[in-house]
């Protein structure tokens, strides 16, 4: 069951070694408030606290069918090899994944694996800080944050002042980390944590 508020999911997962490639997605998640910002479609929801050891998921596709958004411009379904939902843990050590889906509220460490492509969804009810952390030994391609939930300003006494911070994923990339490319609109440098090395 999918949760967007609550305390985080109380049961644990190990997976060891488990190989998933190439599994087709024929519809999209159906989760609205993600839906219509990212369009996607995760095959294996890691829910809970998951910790993932040895692990292969690659090579998820897709069939669903393109979506509309409020202005009737059309969008492809991003298949996902995985995601983690809010208020979810998951851990990768050792492990290959071509495609991850981060919630807003999801934390996720990854170390010593081969990631392709993370995506980071913002959320409009976001309002706890969460992490992803980059750990030594693992090489990202791409990750990205999507950029929907901008800062909120009002006017108060005549000033424009900050009411409501962006939502998403604080990111640290630890020494020993390669990413190759962050695509991190709309936030501040403290954000974002990269060590030296």
């Amino acid at each position: 069951e999918y949760r967007d508020k609550g305390k985080y999911l109380d049961f644990r997962n190990e997976f060891n070694n488990v190989v998933a490639k190439d599994m087709v997605a024929t519809h999209s998640v159906g989760i609205v408030n993600v839906e219509t910002i990212d369009y996607m479609s995760p095959l294996i929801f890691l829910r809970g606290e998951s910790t993932l050891n040895g692990c292969t998921l690659t090579g998820a596709t897709c069939t669903a069918p393109d979506k509309t958004d409020y202005n009737g411009k059309t969008h492809k379904v991003l298949p996902y090899d995985c995601g983690v939902p809010n208020f979810c843990t998951a851990t990768f050590n050792n492990c290959k994944v071509d495609r991850i889906y981060a919630w807003s509220h999801s934390r996720i460490t990854i170390n010593d694996s081969e990631i392709g492509y993370i995506r980071c969804s913002t959320h409009k009810k976001a309002n706890k800080a969460s992490h992803l952390t980059i750990g030594s030994g693992t090489v990202v391609d791409e990750i990205v944050v999507t950029s929907s939930g901008a800062a909120r300003f009002a006017t108060i006494d005549g000033v424009k002042t900050l009411t409501a911070a962006p939502w998403s994923p604080s990111i640290i990339i630890k020494a020993g980390a390669k990413v190759k490319r962050l695509d991190y609109n709309g936030r501040t440098a403290e954000d974002v944590i990269i060590e030296e090395g």
